[in-house]
């Protein structure tokens, strides 16, 4: 009987030694196992963030050019200086326009008397067929040339009657080229009156997977280096990988008078592309190719000493791609523990902890 009970509490202890190696030995080999970090599967909106540089221009943008050769007299502005409508902006030399009007005069009498006479030789029988012709298309360019004079004499009077030069429109003045005293040639540019309450306008240059981000007639907001602006889609064009977005009307609410034209400006434009879809986080996801991808989830099975956790590698089909996250269309749900990162290499089977 004394033998009996002897071999139980050996047979007993014996056991609590082996369970004892056992959870040991199991610990120990847990320590050289991965460890890894998981998440869940939740919904939520795929983002995409579209980074750019642009050049700024005035939606609008008067450039007063000379009308004539002419002398400014006097400058009442100076460059970035804020003007309104009926502002003065310079005034020109009347002495010298007056002597060019006189020779514009003349010119024009000299051009209507060859005038004349060509008109009378065209239509003499002195001359033979070809020569009158020949008569007729010579006074038709001294008609034009005509024209072109008494257009110049009506602007020249129109100045010689207001010399002063008037801003038309509120706006900055920028590309001054004229000092009290300076020479003009017709047809060169004296300044620039930006409307600045007008906005600017630019063309961005985006790759087509992003095209979906502007719809034209869309008003967006846009964060820039200048601070934040709002703009409206103009125009999208382009063909291939490359998509150019025209956006009008930028304005900056928190900028006032200020000319921002010919600025380079960076661009940054937050959207979404898809709202209410199983998240799926991009450190997690493995390419094959463009389109195969797999991520590896955890299993977990009930031991005798506790929670077993294995890797698993699973295909998934993905949608929408994001800047931290893209959008799961199939092969994984929420009741999936994706591994986001692990402490050593892993692979299909592996344990865990």
């Amino acid at each position: 009987m004394k033998l009996k009970k002897h071999l139980i509490r050996y047979a007993f202890v014996y056991f609590v030694i082996i369970l004892i190696f056992t959870f040991l030995s199991r610990t120990v080999r847990n320590w050289g196992l991965a460890e890894v970090e998981v998440v869940s599967i939740q919904s939520g909106t795929v983002s995409k963030t579209i980074n750019a540089k642009s050049i700024l221009e005035p939606m609008k943008k008067t450039e007063i050019l000379a009308k004539a050769d002419c002398k400014i007299n006097e400058v009442y502005i100076s460059n970035g200086q804020i003007v309104n409508a009926g502002d003065k902006l310079f005034k020109i030399n009347t002495e010298e326009m007056s002597e060019i009007l006189i020779k514009k005069e003349l010119e024009i009498k000299r051009l209507e008397h060859n005038h004349k006479l060509l008109k009378q030789n065209a239509v003499s029988k002195n001359f033979d067929q070809i020569t009158r012709e020949g008569f007729d298309i010579d006074r038709q360019f001294i008609e034009l040339d005509i024209e072109s004079v008494k257009k110049e004499y009506e602007i020249l009077k129109r100045a010689l009657d207001s010399p002063i030069i008037y801003a038309e429109s509120f706006g900055m003045v920028s590309d001054l080229n004229i000092i009290k005293g300076s020479t003009v040639l017709k047809g060169q540019e004296i300044l620039a009156v930006t409307e600045i309450d007008k906005g600017y306008k630019l063309n961005l240059d985006i790759n087509s997977d992003d095209v979906s981000a502007f719809l034209v007639g869309l008003e967006i907001n846009i964060e820039t280096n200048l601070g934040v602006a709002t703009a409206k889609v103009e125009s999208i064009s382009g063909v291939g990988e490359t998509k150019q977005i025209r956006l009008i009307n930028i304005t900056f609410p928190q900028l006032e008078n200020v000319n921002l034209s010919e600025n380079l400006v960076s661009i940054t434009h937050k959207y979404s592309m898809a709202e209410g879809v199983l998240l799926l986080d991009k450190s997690s996801l493995y390419k094959i190719n463009d389109n195969s991808y797999y991520v590896y989830t955890v299993s977990e099975t009930e031991g005798i000493f506790g929670k077993e956790r294995k890797v698993l590698k699973k295909s998934v089909e993905i949608g929408a791609k994001g800047d931290q996250y893209v959008e799961i269309l199939g092969g994984i749900d929420t009741s999936d523990k994706v591994i986001i990162s692990s402490s050593i290499p892993i692979i299909e089977g592996d344990r865990v902890r």
